[in-house]
């Protein structure tokens, strides 16, 4: 008994170390990678996010993250996890989206996990990183019903810069579809640069290879702070298209599923070559196109210790935000300045450039002409390749000594004021004068009574015309301006028929016809039907033929808007047209 016991323990011992051996054996852990769309591929484009996919099956140790060798070299980011379990036999995936910014072939893996002290260890996938040039083609194919996709452009004006040259960008949302909503925008980090002057969004239209396209475009300014190959990585745009059904059925699709099917776009990535600047012995204060720099100063003529604002004005192209206020050089020791502010002055118009304004303050601490000497300017010139200076010209500015009042002060106060002036350190700026007779101001003479009745009138004038506008826009809005207003109605009924026609919309005729009916009858009160629109007619003198031809028009009007059954598409062009002729023929009636 005890021997046939123990036989049965040893077999059963056996088949559950078997199980488990078998259990170990189909555990499994897969790599993939995929692009956006989910399909398999082994190239991807510089700065494109593709898409990473561990499967693992059968792993006991469901909650333990995978470990993906060599993922870390690369900007990545898990996206999603997916569990699923059929017939006792589970399956876990977890989703990472890369994005690689060098070119070159690239192992990545194996995905490593640890199941029960055991290591399972998936495959190793390569993928292929290649420049724009062998990306694939942003601009989609017509699609079967004759529309096209929505893409999304990542455009760059240049593409060989130096550090620190402006390189404008623009990100272009093309489509077709009047149902889409965008809804969100992705913006990928760029360590290597800075961006500002951000605009948009802004409205245009293109034609590509033939097919006209509506875009929606943002642009901005990058400068490069360090040199090297830089990648822009691929932007994102999120969007909404609001399906036919939704625009038919109106506020009723709400009960029928979803009212608008969220879409995401990438766009292509951009790899711009960026150069350091050549060396140079002296200060490099900027990188652009610089035109000219002036300098002046107001007033010229001060007293001894008074304050003169002098302001010196740059005009180019470049980062001008991230100019610094310089430093005045080879200034007498005569004037003491320091920095007051900075300002940008926007252009007027296309054909000039952008200032920078910048201001001191001189405090001139002796009486004399003294001469405020030419200030430089150096920056790199990125159309030339070299560094160039700009100067501003040399002006002489006049400190007057101060004058007194009548008689000189008493010898004890002139005193007292050198005693105090010794005192105060060279390096300081000096009080400003607070003594004495300042500049003569002569007196005016009085006002003339003429004058003054002149300037009194003006408000009664004023008064008197408001009044009498008041009173005729009353007067002819009672009786004189009803031709505006059937003038407008007709103007409107031509724009609300001409967007009807694009959009293939003939319910909208009837609703075009009764607000223009409406707008013409002279009676405010008058409900529009179809019997009262017929006696207007009458009334207007029309024959009893087009009376009838109208009410036909009308009818047919009428089931198109309101019996859904009845709208036979081809029909429609001869139908828009008759809309068209009653409109005209509309026109001609005295109302």
């Amino acid at each position: 008994m005890v021997e046939n016991l123990g036989r049965i323990v040893g077999k059963l011992f056996l088949f559950i170390l078997f199980l488990s051996c078998f259990i170990f054996l189909d555990a499994q852990v897969k790599l993939r990678a995929l692009d956006i769309a989910g399909n398999s591929f082994q190239q991807a484009c510089v700065g494109e996010p593709f898409m990473l996919e561990v499967e693992m099956i059968d792993i006991r140790n469901s909650m333990q993250v995978p470990t993906i060798v060599g993922l870390d070299r690369f900007v990545a980011k898990r996206t999603g996890l997916y569990m699923h379990t059929v017939n006792g036999k589970s399956m876990i995936k977890y989703s990472y989206r890369v994005r690689i910014d060098q070119p070159g072939m690239y192992e990545i893996g194996p995905a490593v996990i640890t199941d029960h002290k055991k290591k399972q260890v998936s495959n190793v996938v390569t993928v292929a990183v290649g420049d724009q040039s062998i990306a694939k083609k942003t601009i989609p194919k017509k699609k079967e019903h004759g529309n096209t996709k929505e893409f999304l452009r990542l455009l760059v004006d240049n593409n060989n810069v130096v550090v620190g040259q402006k390189v404008p960008c623009a990100l272009r949302f093309y489509y077709n579809n009047n149902s889409i909503e965008l809804k969100q925008i992705g913006k990928p980090e760029i360590s290597s640069g800075v961006i500002k002057n951000v605009e948009g969004p802004l409205s245009g239209r293109e034609s590509i290879d033939g097919i006209s396209y509506k875009y929606i475009e943002w642009q901005w300014d990058l400068y490069p702070s360090q040199p090297g190959k830089i990648t822009i990585p691929a932007y994102r745009v999120d969007f909404d298209v609001r399906p036919k059904r939704a625009h038919a059925l109106g506020s009723f699709s709400l009960l029928f599923g979803p009212n608008a099917e969220r879409k995401r776009v990438y766009s292509n990535a951009a790899r711009i070559q960026v150069d350091p600047l050549p060396l140079y012995d002296g200060m490099v204060q900027a990188v652009g196109d610089f035109r000219k720099i002036e300098a002046q100063i107001k007033p010229a003529v001060v007293k001894e210790g008074e304050a003169m604002v002098l302001a010196i004005e740059l005009e180019g192209d470049g980062d001008l935000e991230a100019i610094e206020i310089p430093e005045l050089t080879e200034l007498p020791k005569e004037l003491k300045y320091y920095k007051s502010n900075s300002s940008i002055i926007e252009p007027m118009d296309k054909t000039t450039l952008p200032k920078k304004r910048f201001e001191f303050i001189v405090q001139g601490i002796a009486c004399g002409e003294w001469e405020v000497p030419q200030q430089s300017f150096t920056y790199f010139d990125v159309h030339n390749r070299s560094y160039k200076t700009l100067q501003t010209v040399p002006f002489v500015v006049t400190i007057v000594p101060q004058t007194t009042l009548s008689g000189s002060l008493p010898s004890l106060q002139q005193k007292s004021k050198k005693e105090k002036s010794r005192m105060i350190p060279a390096n300081s700026i000096y009080p400003i004068n607070s003594h004495g007779p300042w500049y003569p101001v002569t007196q005016r003479e009085p006002m003339s009574w003429l004058l003054f009745g002149f300037l009194s009138s003006i408000p009664v004038g004023l008064w008197l015309y408001q009044l009498l506008w008041v009173w005729m826009t009353r007067y002819w809005c009672r009786n004189q301006l009803l031709w505006w207003r059937k003038k407008q109605a007709f103007w409107m009924a031509r724009k609300q028929l001409k967007e009807a026609i694009d959009q293939q919309d003939v319910t909208r005729i009837y609703h075009i016809f009764v607000t223009l009916i409406a707008n013409c009858c002279p009676e405010s009160n008058v409900q529009i039907s179809f019997s009262s629109i017929k006696q207007q007619l009458y009334k207007k003198g029309l024959s009893e033929n087009i009376i009838i031809m109208w009410g036909k028009f009308f009818t047919r009007a009428t089931e198109y808007a309101f019996m859904t059954n009845n709208k036979n598409k081809s029909s429609y062009t001869a139908f828009f047209r008759q809309a068209e002729q009653w409109i005209n023929r509309f026109e001609a009636i005295r109302w």
